[in-house]
C-alpha cells in the first residue's frame, strides 16, 4: 500500500491520536461509511489545497525549495499519510497513484502560479 497517493514529499509525524494532517483541513479520521468516491474527492481536494498553498512560487522556488514550498509539501506528505491510512482501513485499494479513481479528478484541479502548474502537471503526468 506504499504506493497509495502520490506523496511529494516526506512528511513528519504528529503526537498522541491527533491525525497526521495539522492545516487545518479535517481534525477527524476519515468516516469508512463515506467510502471510496469520497476518498478520491477528498485526495483531490487535499491536492487542491495542496496548489493553493504553493501560490505565486515559482520554477526556482520549487526546484530550491524554498521554505513556502517545502512547508507546502510537507504539509502535503501530511495529507497524504492521513488519506494513505484512511484508504487502507477502509479497503480502496484502487486509489493508487495514477488510478482512474484518482485521474479523473485531476482535470478539475487548477494551479495559479508557476511551481504550481508544474505540480499540476506531475500529477497529469502520473495518469498518462
Amino acid at each position: 500500500m506504499a504506493a497509495i497517493l502520490m506523496v511529494v514529499v516526506g512528511a513528519c509525524s504528529t503526537a498522541d491520536d491527533e491525525p497526521a494532517m495539522t492545516g487545518g483541513s479535517t481534525t477527524v479520521q476519515f468516516e469508512a461509511a463515506f467510502g471510496c468516491e469520497a476518498l478520491a474527492d477528498r485526495w483531490a481536494a487535499l491536492q487542491q489545497e495542496y496548489l493553493d498553498r504553493l501560490g505565486t512560487a515559482t520554477e526556482v522556488d520549487l526546484a530550491e525549495p524554498s521554505p513556502a514550498v517545502a512547508s507546502a509539501g510537507q504539509w502535503l506528505g501530511n495529507a497524504m499519510i492521513e488519506q494513505t491510512r484512511d484508504a487502507t482501513a477502509v479497503g480502496c485499494d484502487e486509489l493508487v497513484s495514477g488510478s482512474a479513481a484518482l485521474c479523473a479528478r485531476v482535470d478539475g484541479l487548477a494551479a495559479a502560479g508557476a511551481a504550481a502548474e508544474i505540480a499540476l502537471e506531475r500529477l497529469r503526468g502520473s495518469c498518462s
